[in-house]
């Protein structure tokens, strides 16, 4: 028997968290409690683990109901949808999005040809739904599509599932994925770095939050990543950001776990905050962007109908603007958010010991997700421009839009 650290293993007690060293995993998994404590020293731990369920649905609908699917893929700026006009009482195409809000709403373009040429009519604050005033997807669906399925079980949308027959009826089979939970229960562990040996509770992660990853190649602790997505078996996925010559460089790390070896992660080990230039040159890109499409919706309503290759490329033209402005909206906004967050941890520490945050306390500049380098490694220079830094994070925030669909 391992009693190496006998110091924490008596300090280990029920309801304790602990990480399972998983034999059949090949790596440590969080999500396990002592629920008892041995006379020999050894514990009785519970692993949570989950488990792929999946569930045919032979004749389903699209729809918003229970039981009915929607199609996985989010909305974006620019992409057709129909409308259902109050004044027509029926849906029209033709319709598109202009704007993507952060309450769940969207703003509309209705494109009508009239007596005295074209038109567009801005519907704001539009939800999907079924009645007056509400919009719905133009769907073309086919086996291996994604959707989203409205479980009545479970009393909400669920992903992961997929199309896999199309009916005469005009209902679609599909397959619905669930991760249930199960529960393990190992007896006699004891504390220790073998397989089924336990140890205290690591960090925990969400997507969205900074971490240094150990480099091998640079043979340091680099503060650049964004954990990308939590996996089941506790480990996680990591965006490293680095600005080049040529723009913004993402490199993505599978499968990490927190820990001080080399391709490890930890919570990032220095406070972070922005140029407010940053923020200055976001938002009049957004103002600068917004204008453009404007003065483009405003030459489209003169353009001759019959026009239609005109039209479709001023179309284009006004709705990648509106994106630009989109995308530099949401990129301030993120901003805005982390700096005051950041400014309260700052805070915290100012307020804390001499020791812990003392009058050398150093808040280093940052962009989407850490310092922007030129190169690879963090022994180099910082690249501080305002103009670049906001590319970068415009950039950062485009590809997470486009790692969701």
């Amino acid at each position: 028997m391992n009693h190496f650290v006998s110091d924490a293993m008596s300090t280990l007690e029920v309801g304790d968290e602990v990480e399972y060293n998983s034999p059949a995993n090949s790596r440590w998994l969080g999500d396990s409690v002592i629920t008892a404590v041995n006379p020999d020293g050894t514990y009785v731990v519970n692993v949570r683990k989950f488990v792929r369920r999946v569930e045919t649905k032979p004749s389903v609908k699209f729809g918003y109901g229970p039981g009915d699917i929607k199609a996985a893929m989010p909305i974006s700026i620019g992409e057709e949808v129909e409308y259902h006009s109050p004044t027509n009482a029926r849906w029209l195409d033709g319709s598109f999005i202009s704007a993507v809000y952060g309450d769940g709403t969207f703003q509309v373009d209705v494109w009508k040809n009239t007596r005295n040429g074209l038109i567009v009519e801005t519907k704001p604050a539009v939800v999907i739904g079924t009645a007056p005033g509400t919009i719905r997807r133009v769907l073309s669906v086919s086996i291996g599509d994604g959707v989203e399925y409205n479980s009545p079980a479970n009393q909400r949308w669920i992903g992961n599932s997929t199309i896999t027959g199309l009916n005469d009826d005009g209902s679609v089979s599909i397959e619905v994925v669930k991760r249930v939970e199960k529960v393990e229960t190992k007896h006699g562990v004891i504390i220790g770095t073998n397989p089924r040996n336990i140890r205290l509770a690591g960090p925990s992660f969400s997507i969205g939050d900074r971490v240094d990853y150990n480099s091998p190649t640079n043979e340091h602790w680099i503060d650049n990543g964004v954990i990308s997505a939590v996996n089941d078996d506790g480990s996680y996925d990591v965006d490293l950001w680095f600005m080049k010559a040529d723009g913004p460089l993402c490199q993505h790390r599978p499968s990490l776990i927190p820990g001080d070896a080399y391709r490890n992660i930890r919570h990032q080990a220095s406070g972070k905050s922005f140029h407010p230039e940053v923020l200055e040159v976001l938002e009049r890109q957004m103002r600068q962007s917004s204008a453009q499409a404007d003065e483009v919706r405003a030459q489209l309503q003169q353009v001759d109908v019959s026009n239609t290759s005109e039209i479709e490329r001023m179309k284009e033209d006004m709705y990648r603007m509106q994106q630009e402005a989109e995308n530099a909206r949401q990129t301030k906004l993120q901003m805005e958010q982390e700096m005051a967050a950041m400014g309260g941890q700052l805070a915290a520490m100012q307020a804390g010991p001499a020791s812990t945050a003392g009058p050398n306390y150093n808040v280093q500049d940052s962009a989407i997700g850490g310092d922007m380098h030129m190169g690879a490694t963090h022994s180099t220079t910082t690249y501080n421009d305002p103009e670049a830094i906001a590319r970068a994070a415009i950039e950062a925030y485009r590809m997470a839009k486009e790692d969701q669909r």
